[in-house]
């Protein structure tokens, strides 16, 4: 399969896109319902968290330059383990694909699209984002930047336009839930910028491989001041008990602006925008997933594999529950720790297969 290089910063607006879009519609909702008014609090410490998994996945690439996840597994964990490793893999980014896809379904038929049947409008989605990434990750990567610029400008319109709504005396003490409500929310926020892991199928493809580093600690650090920012915003502008009984309580403080009677409705333009960034996420995540299965299988390229996985993804939007339950599920135990599992068991199994690895071929130089 050819392989096109990006840049370091093209990386990155991959990398702002995928952990950004979803967490900017439905994080808030939930995040406030644990830490109230300090939300964006709980934003910070759930960054620290999941760059952990990230980290040691870009690291594990960087031992492995120019290697797909699925190659460094079968390289330092062996075929059947590695194999294992690869299909958890690959299974775990098209689980992530079809929720997002679950997500968007959700949004557009319930807010702008609902007279559309549902299956149409799943196929069709399914249908672009595979056609995005039918020739690898050279079209999520264009657009890209296009998105970010267009995100952040955005958003902070957004907030600007917002600040006469906001009433600071109507507040509560700083820290009024005390550190416990910021500590019970941050593994969800955790969870979302955890899945930065899958940044291990965007590392192979950067020109210079070790400037990894630094381009993740850039897009991570845009993502939770963005975050957090429209966090805070969200509270300032609805108080710190609204948001928690909203679904998406973004797109609610976005329908309240307005510059008068010529200009309303603003908030079309932020969900184009943020449409546009989820069909980059999802390409992320079927890219993963293909890439995975096709290199475990031996194929020579990703195109058949990544047709089959849109279709199993979409099949798997219609069995997942609504929104509302989807919320629940999101914020559940259960969940969570099945979810930190993955993000850390993953790259903590390949470190550990590939320095081992490392010291067997030292060995064997040694003694040669």
């Amino acid at each position: 399969m050819s392989r096109i290089q990006i840049s370091g910063g093209l990386y990155a607006c991959l990398l702002f896109c995928q952990l950004s879009t979803t967490a900017v519609l439905l994080l808030p909702a939930p995040l406030i319902n644990v830490a109230g008014q300090e939300a964006w609090l709980a934003v910070i410490t759930g960054a620290l968290l999941g760059l952990v998994p990230t980290l040691l996945g870009v690291y594990v690439c960087t031992r492995h330059p120019g290697q797909e996840p699925a190659q460094i597994a079968r390289t330092v964990l062996g075929k059947w383990l590695g194999g294992l490793v690869s299909f958890v893999y690959a299974v775990f980014a098209l689980f992530i694909f079809s929720l997002v896809m679950r997500d968007l379904y959700d949004f557009l038929n319930g807010v702008l699209l609902s007279r559309t049947p549902g299956l149409v409008l799943v196929a069709g989605m399914g249908a672009v984002v595979l056609y995005g990434i039918w020739t690898g990750l050279e079209p999520p990567a264009r657009v890209s930047f296009q998105v970010v610029v267009a995100l952040v400008a955005g958003v902070g319109m957004m907030e600007l336009l917002c600040i006469r709504e906001y009433s600071l005396l109507q507040r509560e003490p700083f820290l009024f839930r005390g550190v416990g409500s910021v500590l019970r929310a941050t593994p969800l926020p955790g969870s979302w910028f955890g899945e930065g892991l899958f940044a291990m199928s965007l590392v192979p493809y950067l020109k210079h491989p070790r400037q990894a580093y630094r381009w993740t600690f850039i897009a991570f650090a845009g993502v939770t001041l963005m975050i957090g920012s429209v966090v805070l915003n969200t509270v300032l502008v609805l108080g710190p008990n609204l948001p928690a009984r909203l679904v998406y309580p973004t797109f609610t403080v976005s329908e309240l602006i307005n510059l008068g009677a010529a200009v309303e409705r603003l908030e079309v333009l932020l969900v184009i925008i943020w449409t546009s960034g989820i069909f980059i996420m999802l390409g992320i995540y079927l890219l993963a997933a293909s890439t995975a299965v096709t290199h475990s299988l031996g194929l020579r390229h990703h195109r058949v594999p990544a047709a089959i996985l849109t279709v199993i993804g979409v099949w798997a939007v219609r069995m997942w529950p609504s929104g509302l339950d989807l919320m629940e599920y999101g914020i559940s135990d259960l969940r969570l720790v099945i979810h930190f599992s993955l993000l850390f068991g993953i790259p903590l199994l390949l470190l550990a297969g590939s320095l081992v690895h490392g010291i067997r071929q030292r060995r064997r130089s040694v003694s040669a």
